[in-house]
């Protein structure tokens, strides 16, 4: 079997799980809470004969979550800021993936990668001011953390409830390691494409498919 070249495009549904934002935050919004997560992408792989394939993967991640109160680990209640979280990832990934061949046009395969991924956006952070109706009631409903007063007719904050007028921006580090580790199935199309299921880590939970050409 000769060595074979392909390349194709990614479509992965992306999601920071809620446990690991849990660990840190008492309060906290999620992926996938009425928006889609998802990540576009790009790769390009180098299969052995030895069953074996290296590659290169670029990717774009959408990692925004809906506006609302974070509260750190033990922090009282009325220490919660309104964050709004807009926020991507694109990385660039070397990857190596082992095949078990189980028929000509199906094989089972798993795979590590290593690379860097570079922050973009920003998040902003608002603070309740000070003796507010808003500050005072955080935390107080178990239903439901942030009282109705914190917000206007249009569900948002409320200038006289929080600090809109001085809000903090804050950029994150600006490029993070990556480590994936994935596996699936990959589908050969004749000899002219390939089709891969694929789930895993990358430093958020990841599945999806991409879908190539052979050369």
């Amino acid at each position: 079997t000769q060595s074979r070249s392909s390349a194709a495009s990614d479509v992965y549904k992306r999601q920071v799980p809620d446990f690991v934002l849990g660990a840190f935050f008492a309060e906290h919004a999620s992926n996938w809470d009425d928006r889609a997560n998802m990540s576009y992408g790009v790769a390009l792989q180098f299969r052995q004969p030895s069953g074996y394939e290296f590659g290169l993967a670029f990717d774009y991640a959408d990692l925004r979550m809906n506006d609302q109160f974070w509260l750190e680990q033990g922090e009282p209640a009325d220490e919660a800021d309104y964050t709004e979280m807009n926020i991507g990832l694109v990385s660039a990934v070397v990857t190596m993936n082992w095949y078990w061949p189980a028929t000509a046009w199906l094989a089972p395969y798993a795979g590590v990668g290593l690379g860097a991924g570079f922050v973009i956006g920003e998040t902003v952070q608002i603070n309740p001011r000070q003796g507010s109706a808003c500050r005072n009631g955080l935390g107080q409903d178990p239903d439901q953390f942030a009282p109705d007063v914190c917000f206007d007719e249009n569900g948002e904050p409320d200038p006289t409830q929080l600090e809109t007028d001085s809000p903090d921006a804050n950029n994150f580090v600006p490029v993070v390691p990556m480590l994936r580790l994935g596996g699936g199935l990959r589908f050969q199309i004749e000899d002219v494409g390939v089709v891969r299921l694929e789930i895993g880590l990358q430093d958020y939970l990841y599945a999806g498919l991409s879908a190539g050409v052979v050369f």
